[in-house]
């Protein structure tokens, strides 16, 4: 049977892919001026979906954005929903802009949708079971800060205020996900250590 890295790897192979970090995945807002440049190798899995829809010539389906692994042999599902480009560009003026947004991303979709792919680009490779952890991961930490710093006495009137109503909103549609290990990296300069600190997590049956 087939380990975490040795998925990773078969995987990369099937859609002729290089190793990606999560900083070359991640659109951020001011990437110059982030001075904690996440490292932790990971596959750029909408490379993968293409690559997949391509061969099986269908209609191009959701799937995740980052696909990773640690050392405690677990698997890792990706999804990337930061803040701060959407608060810079759609200026929410209310509450339940934000909740509509967050209502379009369709998490478990992705989730579902990726699973898909990898069982039916590893369905030759034998039984594989094997621990998955279905991690999003947003900015709204790194974008709160520097708020504060900037402007703390006009917060409370400013789109910023709604970055908690985005990150609650990410928790609740995590909550429905019940047949996976879920987590939520609100600041997405600690990645890296979220990636490595998991040690186990449930058995997820691809083939």
């Amino acid at each position: 049977m087939i380990d975490a890295h040795e998925i990773y790897e078969y995987i990369k192979k099937y859609a002729s892919l290089e190793d990606n970090v999560f900083c070359d995945l991640h659109k951020c807002a001011s990437p110059d001026k982030c001075e904690h440049k996440q490292n932790h190798c990971m596959l750029n899995f909408d490379e993968v979906k293409d690559a997949y829809c391509r061969n099986k010539r269908i209609t191009p389906c959701k799937s995740a954005d980052g696909f990773s692994y640690n050392n405690n042999g677990i698997l890792f599902i990706i999804e990337i929903k930061g803040w701060e480009l959407y608060n810079k560009y759609s200026k929410p003026k209310t509450e339940q802009e934000v909740v509509d947004k967050v209502g379009e991303y369709g998490l478990s979709v992705k989730l579902s949708d990726s699973l898909m792919i990898c069982k039916d680009v590893l369905r030759k490779q034998g039984e594989i079971i094997v621990p998955i952890v279905y991690l999003v991961v947003s900015d709204i930490k790194n974008e709160g800060i520097e708020s504060i710093a900037s402007n703390l006495s006009l917060l409370a009137e400013t789109s910023s205020s709604f970055s908690h109503v985005y990150g609650d909103e990410i928790k609740s549609q995590l909550s429905s996900i019940s047949d996976i290990d879920v987590g939520f990296v609100e600041n997405c300069q600690g990645i890296a250590n979220e990636l490595c600190s998991w040690t186990k997590a449930r058995q997820i049956q691809l083939v």
